[in-house]
C-alpha cells in the first residue's frame, strides 16, 4: 500500500534515520499503521552448507551471526537483526520517529527479517535470532511493545500474496506473533495450519 500526493503513505522503503549519537541507518521498509509499525530488513545471504553439516554447533551459529547479525570477531558490518536493533532502538528511545515523525504514535513494533535462504525457516532459527536481536536492542521503555523477531522467507511472502485475496499483513503478523511467541516454528508452518 502506498499513497501519492497528500494521501497517507503506509509503506515507505529505504527509510533513512539517525540515532542520538549521530550514527546513520537505513531501514529497508517500514509499514505504518499509526499505532503499530513493521520494520523490515531484507537479506539475500545464504548459509554455507558445511556449517550446517559441521559437528560443531558453534560453526552453524556463528555462520548465522555473520550473515544475519553481528559477529564480534568479524570485521564485517552488522547485518539483519543488528540493523533492526539499531533502527528500532533509536525509535523506542525516542531518538528518531521517522523522517517526518510519522511513526511517533506507534506502540506496537514488529521486527521482520525477510530472507531468501529457506533454511532460515528451520525450527529454532527465529528463537535464536530473536535472542541476538534482544541483546543488541537493550531495554524497551514501558508503553512500547517490541514483538519477538519474525523471520519471513521470500517464498512465505509470495505464498501470502498469491494465496490471500485480501491480505492485511499486520493482521497476519499479529496472528503469527500470538500463535508462536517463542518463535520456535516457522512462518511457513503457521501459514499451513491457519486461514492464511
Amino acid at each position: 500500500p502506498g499513497g501519492t500526493g497528500l494521501l497517507f503513505r503506509r509503506l515507505n522503503c529505504n527509510v533513512l534515520g539517525q540515532d542520538a549519537e549521530g550514527h546513520a541507518f537505513e531501514v529497508d521498509a517500514v509499514l505504518n499503521d499509526v499505532s503499530a509499525a513493521v520494520f523490515f530488513e531484507v537479506k539475500a545471504a545464504w548459509i554455507r552448507e558445511e556449517t550446517v553439516l559441521s559437528d560443531d554447533p558453534d560453526a552453524f551459529l556463528n555462520e548465522i551471526r555473520s550473515k544475519y547479525g553481528f559477529l564480534t570477531t568479524s570485521e564485517d558490518r552488522p547485518k539483519g537483526v543488528a540493523q533492526l536493533a539499531r533502527s528500532i532502538g533509536a525509535f523506542v528511545r525516542h531518538e528518531w520517529t521517522g523522517p517526518g515523525g510519522e511513526y511517533a504514535n506507534a506502540t506496537q513494533i514488529y521486527p521482520v527479517l525477510t530472507v531468501f535462504d529457506v533454511r532460515m525457516a528451520a525450527p529454532g532459527c527465529g528463537h535464536f535470532l530473536d535472542g541476538e536481536f534482544r541483546n543488541l536492542l537493550g531495554a524497551v521503555p514501558v508503553g512500547i511493545h517490541v514483538h519477538p523477531l519474525i523471520i519471513m522467507t521470500i517464498s512465505d511472502l509470495e505464498h501470502l500474496v498469491s494465496g490471500v485475496e485480501s491480505l492485511s499483513l499486520q493482521e497476519f503478523l499479529r496472528a503469527y506473533s500470538a500463535a508462536d511467541p517463542d518463535r520456535m516454528s516457522s512462518v511457513h508452518n503457521f501459514i499451513a495450519g491457519s486461514k492464511y
